[in-house]
């Protein structure tokens, strides 16, 4: 097993006594702390969204970070304990702004034709929990930021990457208390991501961004959570990452500490350039070349023809179950081939870049 992997057994009473015993003392120790994320919600398991639960699952299983098998999703109490996101049979905010349709978490998303906020183009508002949020954030860039810029399929799988770091950590630094929503705004020169929660007192972005400080997080619980489906490492390293990613892939990054919050910024010039030996737009990456399997490349193949792919398109071209199909069309998602937009039984997935299929 690996050295991080916790595994989840079906537990016996002695299992369950100790279990208990430590869940307990973790509620006593946070008696006193008055986070956000510690209070009892509304919500009960019985609330907790199908889809993005078992969408959390399989990330996890992905990251190796807990070992979970394929039978666990029904025994959802019992994990959300082992998170410490549950007291009694209601979640705690924390379980509820990741799995449940709650309004504590809200996006604002602008497009404005100019470098300062008076002529808007566009806006969007979503409420939700934060993962189909970033979801979200992530469709509202793909659509707007890089339209007729041409910029090489490359930069933007190196640019996608990047962003789900920046609004997976603009969610898990928020302060939720604040009546203040996050917000993605994209502007003629640059791209602004911003969370509201003040940047820890006493400390620069700069002290973070070079990797030598310990966390101090705004919500332990969520960053717990996140760890352990792979949207974080733990260990405060987040802009670090970024930084460094930025860096690789010659993108243009600034921080801004403000008032009642804390914005990454992308500048437009490293971004937004036009491909030279690929004039037609077409992405000259070959199928060969890239980790497919061969129910994934089913996939592609289909898209090379077609502008979106459902569910049930998945399951009659690949001849596997609703599951199966579901979780090879999120891991194109997660390999960054493919987008995914609409909810339920109207969820679709189209390709994010061109593939050219080799003979």
């Amino acid at each position: 097993m690996h050295v991080n992997q916790v595994r989840i057994n079906r537990r016996t009473e002695t299992d369950k006594s100790t279990q208990d015993a430590g869940m307990n003392q973790h509620n006593k120790q946070c008696e006193n702390v008055d986070l956000w994320e510690e209070r009892v919600s509304e919500w009960c398991v019985s609330d907790i969204r199908e889809d993005i639960f078992e969408d959390y699952l399989e990330r996890i299983r992905r990251s190796g970070r807990l070992e979970i098998g394929s039978g666990d999703a029904g025994r959802r109490k019992e994990i959300l304990e082992h998170l410490f996101l549950l007291r009694g049979d209601h979640l705690k905010n924390a379980g509820a702004v990741l799995f449940c349709d709650n309004s504590d978490c809200e996006l604002q998303m602008a497009v404005f034709a100019g470098t300062d906020r008076d002529e808007l183009q566009k806006t969007r508002r979503r409420r939700g929990n934060v993962f189909e949020l970033v979801n979200a954030a992530e469709q509202f860039v793909r659509e707007n930021y890089f339209t007729d810029t041409g910029t090489a399929v490359d930069r933007r799988r190196d640019f996608d990457g990047i962003l789900h770091e920046v609004l997976i950590n603009s969610f898990c630094h928020r302060d939720f208390n604040s009546r203040q929503c996050n917000e993605v705004l994209i502007f003629a020169d640059r791209m602004e991501v911003y969370n509201p929660g003040n940047f820890p007192e006493a400390y620069e972005p700069e002290d973070y961004a070079g990797g030598g400080r310990r966390p101090v997080k705004r919500n332990p619980l969520l960053d717990r959570a996140l760890y352990y489906s792979g949207d974080t490492n733990g260990l405060g390293m987040g802009l670090h990452r970024i930084v460094k990613a930025c860096e690789k892939a010659g993108i243009d990054l600034e921080f801004r500490k403000e008032d009642l919050g804390f914005a990454v910024i992308f500048r437009n010039g490293c971004l937004q350039e036009e491909m030279q030996a690929n004039p037609d737009g077409v992405d000259l990456c070959s199928t060969k070349s890239v980790d497919l399997t061969a129910k994934e490349m089913m996939i592609i193949t289909y898209l090379q023809t077609h502008e979106d792919i459902t569910n049930a398109a998945a399951r009659k071209i690949t001849g596997v179950g609703t599951t199966a199909a579901r979780n090879l069309l999120n891991g194109l998602v997660a390999k960054r081939y493919l987008a995914a937009s609409g909810e339920h039984r109207g969820r679709k997935y189209h390709l994010i870049q061109s593939i050219k299929l080799l003979p």
